[in-house]
């Protein structure tokens, strides 16, 4: 008989970070007192109630406004397909189609021979975009560590079993798959008090004392930074559970438990992939909001003194007068603006050009540049006629250009 040992571990803290601890507790203490002041305990707790319903409402809008662009390209397509097949004949139309994904398939291979021509340029250029800077190394890392074990937490590990949805089982095993954890609702539910706890320690920052330790500051801008990317991480392992959970990719399904109405097999699947896919639409939504995403080419910045110098990265640097600045930044990349109209997309693009009422569409890239002013990015276009069109805010689509950006003028305001 073998008999394994298994040694104590003891955690040692010692007398240095003993006081640091102590000097946390105590900053959290006055910070709560003064934050949960009886008196004022309604108010505040109304106050994160309606600024955290804000947040979850405005991150779903823009995520339901991709959504319906994607539903009108699908019905678009189908619908011109159905046209297209009545007109033409089911063998015409099926030869046309085979021939456009024959074209494809060439074209694709044809710029995998490009990039695989091109490595060397194009691993260059990826190379920038790695952090030079230490420190900014390491945030992105935790950044990304944060939202793998988020997703995979949310999800249930690796073979998506467990997770949030499957927290129902929690209420026994008649429970699970019930409509409410496996839909979207669990998802706005864990959002609405996720946004909630990081509104509470929001309004408990403002409060704790001037002077105070460096990791309360610290780890409020690793929220700031990160809270859309930890949100969308959340939502995109709900997403996997559930299309995983409808059987159309692997087997084992199970119907929905506590469904009002009657529903056939097929319509259960379709309600699982329909959630799965909506919840991952609503994560990329959310990581394209991250501030992790965002581009920082451009600030207004509340300052005090005079003289600026622009650095390499676009950045302003300024010492200390009080006076309001507005940066202005131009970018005339047209390659990476090519990359960004697609990750646009013909639809919402069009949505946004006829809201501006122009009655001239762009005929060609060379005219299409970003303007970076007022934490906007937008997407404009110069005419020949030397006209200008400000057609839409870009700023929180991951593929706008982090470099080439030429500073412009900065326009002086009084505070």
């Amino acid at each position: 008989m073998v008999t394994t040992i298994i040694p104590k571990q003891t955690l040692v803290i010692t007398p240095e970070g003993e006081t640091y601890l102590s000097q946390i507790y105590e900053e959290l203490t006055i910070a709560i007192k003064k934050t949960y002041n009886e008196n004022e305990i309604r108010e505040l707790l109304l106050s994160i109630i309606i600024e955290t319903t804000k947040e979850t409402y405005t991150s779903k809008k823009n995520a339901v406004v991709e959504l319906k662009n994607l539903a009108k390209n699908v019905y678009d397509f189908s619908t011109d397909k159905f046209q297209t097949y009545k007109t033409n004949g089911i063998k015409i139309s099926l030869n046309r189609d085979f021939d456009k994904l024959s074209n494809y398939t060439e074209k694709g291979l044809e710029k995998l021979d490009h990039y695989r021509q091109n490595a060397p340029d194009i691993l260059k250029t990826l190379s920038k975009e790695i952090p030079k800077n230490k420190n900014e190394l390491v945030d992105k890392l935790a950044s990304g560590v944060m939202s793998i074990l988020i997703f995979y937490m949310s999800a249930g590990g690796m073979d998506l079993e467990g997770g949030i949805p499957d927290l129902d089982l929690h209420a026994g095993i008649g429970y699970h798959r019930h409509w409410m954890s496996h839909s979207i609702v669990s998802g706005i539910i864990f959002e609405f008090t996720s946004r909630g706890i990081l509104n509470t320690y929001d309004q408990i920052h403002k409060n704790l004392p001037p002077t105070r330790h460096r990791f309360w500051d610290i780890s409020k801008k690793f929220i700031d930074n990160n809270k859309e990317l930890a949100i969308g991480s959340m939502w995109a392992g709900i997403g996997a559970h559930l299309i995983k959970d409808s059987a159309l990719i692997a087997g084992g399904f199970k119907p929905y438990v506590g469904v009002p109405i009657e529903m056939s097999k097929g319509a259960h699947q379709g309600l699982f992939m329909a959630n799965g896919l909506v919840s991952s639409i609503f994560g990329a939504s959310s990581i394209k909001n991250s501030e992790s995403f965002k581009v920082q080419n451009e600030y207004v910045l509340n300052t005090e003194v005079t003289p600026l110098e622009v650095l390499m990265d676009s950045v302003i640097h300024i010492e200390p007068t009080p006076v309001k600045l507005k940066v202005m930044f131009r970018n005339n990349d047209t390659d990476a603006i090519r990359i960004l109209l697609k990750e646009i997309g013909e639809s919402t693009f069009d949505h946004f050009f006829n809201q501006t009422q122009a009655k001239n569409r762009p005929k060609s890239m060379k005219g299409f540049y970003l303007e970076a002013i007022d934490n906007e990015v937008m997407l404009c276009y110069e005419y020949p006629s030397k006209a200008t069109l400000k057609i839409m805010d870009v700023k929180n689509y991951s593929t706008v250009p982090k470099t080439k950006w030429d500073f412009v003028k900065t326009n002086k305001v009084l505070s």
